[in-house]
């Protein structure tokens, strides 16, 4: 879809702007015995940010939101009591190690924000946020900050580990559940959002038949919550001096101390350089260097022609997944947009590096479930000479830097990711590591949740029809990209966070729109709703 356009958003003007908005504190089904749970290594290397996955849903005239609305705070109940440590609250120590205290009733618990926008005549209905790609980027830059609490917690001591809300829009609803990364990965997130809707959905039927309240389910096996799996028998805590010894010899992280302000402060700076900004727009620096966000969507047919353009130039014996395809076509756009591809000289630098986050569950010994809660991933590192990834057909590279990003998936190190928890574990001070840089990009994969989108909230709501996953609670890093869920149909979105140079020839890189189809990139949608001027967003 294209950018939005002013005539989608002015709407007809509607009588006094309304907006109703509240919080109820959610209490477990049940209570829960007070206890306070350590965040694992791997979750305090985590940023203090909550992946927020946002389910839209249409609604007819003569549907109840507020039944909706009433039957999604039962089932969040109900999660609560299966899913304890989202009932908690976040603790932080002197050493900056996190952890989550369950308190005793009626303690335990989180609010459930709500909003009316139904009837603000400023705010965007159903379907104007349908026609503008659902333009949820972070509740910041977008205006759309009626989508979230104001002010939104930062996973800082004494915050919510979950932040759920219900939006009720004119013509339809969005809700969610906002997670701090504290407390576990994507297995978590889809976990949250699936029993959420398992429950509402289980609720909203019995109600609709007369019947009793379903049974209430037990909460997730002990195996699947215990953190002790992943915690080294020593923990006694190291020196500085010992952790930097041992920790410059990890292949993907290097130590920090976080002590060192300044020295930090740098680091983080320099993780992702900067792009390149031609001598003629240089006056305009402070503007393009500005982060913001999109989101691109790829059909099944345009994924497959991608992986078969890959494996058509890739090394003799090499299988590629659509994944392994698909991962390096994003890296190789990117860069390309970054520095401003091969017509440019000396824009380029000698190598490009592209991380991305793994599932390594499956992978220790003896293996975690599948479904195992707290957080268990790596980042994968793989660098390219720029030449390679800038071959002179742009497309005949392809299948090796796909083979590249298989390879490092297939030469992951058991011994080094322990290390690395073993650390974590005993540092002085937290955060104490950092990926080694520098990177160009962060890719995270959630295309395997995609029973997020598959599953049934109920009767009136039915599976989600459009999905965002802002990350609330912190600025998007310019870099960062996000492949969600992926849909019944096999088609995937991507959200590409970038600076605003790279976000503009990205939308105008021809490959990127032969492959794909440009939902929305992030701006003000209010300010482009009231100035009939405005037609897209300035890049």
């Amino acid at each position: 879809m294209s950018l939005t356009s002013t005539n989608e958003l002015r709407g007809e003007k509607m009588q006094a702007s309304v907006c109703r908005s509240g919080a109820a504190f959610v209490e477990p089904v049940r209570a829960l015995q007070p206890e306070t749970i350590q965040c694992s290594a791997v979750e305090n290397l985590c940023a203090r940010v909550y992946p927020s996955p946002v389910c839209f849903f249409p609604l007819q005239p003569d549907d109840d939101a507020y039944q909706h609305f009433r039957h999604m705070r039962q089932a969040l109940s109900r999660v609560l009591f299966e899913i304890p440590i989202l009932a908690g609250i976040i603790r932080v120590d002197d050493r900056g190690a996190n952890s989550v205290e369950i308190p005793e009733a009626p303690r335990a618990g989180t609010r459930l924000h709500f909003r009316d926008l139904s009837q603000d005549a400023g705010f965007p209905t159903y379907d104007q946020l349908a026609r503008s790609g659902f333009p949820f980027a972070d509740g910041e830059g977008d205006g759309l900050k009626e989508l979230r609490p104001d002010p939104f917690p930062g996973a800082q001591d004494g915050d919510p580990v979950v932040v759920p809300q219900f939006n009720i829009l004119r013509g339809g609803i969005a809700v969610y559940c906002a997670y701090s990364h504290l407390v576990g990965d994507l297995v978590v997130g889809r976990d949250i959002i699936i029993r959420w809707a398992a429950n509402a959905r289980a609720i909203a039927e019995a109600a609709a038949s007369a019947k009793p309240s379903p049974p209430i389910e037990s909460p997730f096996a002990a195996d699947l919550m215990d953190r002790a799996r992943l915690s080294p028998k020593d923990t006694n805590v190291l020196s500085m001096e010992e952790i930097t010894q041992r920790g410059n010899k990890l292949r993907n992280f290097k130590p920090l101390d976080p002590t060192d302000v300044a020295g930090t402060m740098a680091e983080l700076q320099n993780l992702m350089p900067k792009a390149h900004i031609p001598p003629a727009a240089i006056d305009d620096e402070d503007r393009l260097r500005e982060t913001t966000v999109g989101v691109w969507h790829f059909s099944l047919h345009q994924l497959k022609a991608i992986q078969a353009m890959a494996q058509q130039s890739a090394p003799s014996g090499a299988k590629l997944t659509t994944m392994d395809a698909f991962t390096a076509f994003l890296w190789q756009r990117f860069f390309c947009a970054k520095y401003g591809g091969s017509e440019i000289e000396g824009s380029m630098p000698e190598e490009s590096t592209c991380c991305f986050a793994g599932d390594v569950r499956r992978r220790l010994d003896p293996p975690l479930p599948q479904n195992y809660l707290p957080a268990a991933v790596d980042i994968f590192k793989a660098t390219l000479g720029s030449q390679e990834l800038l071959p002179s057909d742009q497309a005949s590279g392809l299948g090796k830097t796909a083979t590249i990003l298989r390879q490092v998936n297939d030469d992951w190190s058991r011994e080094e990711y322990l290390t690395l928890v073993e650390l974590v574990h005993r540092s002085p001070h937290l955060p104490s590591f950092i990926p080694r840089g520098p990177m160009d990009l962060l890719i995270t994969d959630h295309s395997r949740a995609g029973s997020i989108l598959s599953t049934s909230w109920g009767p009136g709501l039915g599976k989600p029809a459009a999905f965002r996953e802002p990350y609330l609670g912190r600025l998007i890093p310019a870099g960062e990209m996000t492949i969600l869920p992926r849909w019944e149909n096999g088609d995937i979105e991507v959200m590409i966070a970038g600076e605003t140079v790279t976000m503009g020839r990205l939308s105008l890189d021809a490959m990127m729109n032969k492959a794909s189809k440009r939902q929305f990139i992030k701006h003000d949608v209010l300010h482009a709703a009231e100035n009939t001027n405005v037609v897209k967003a300035r890049l």
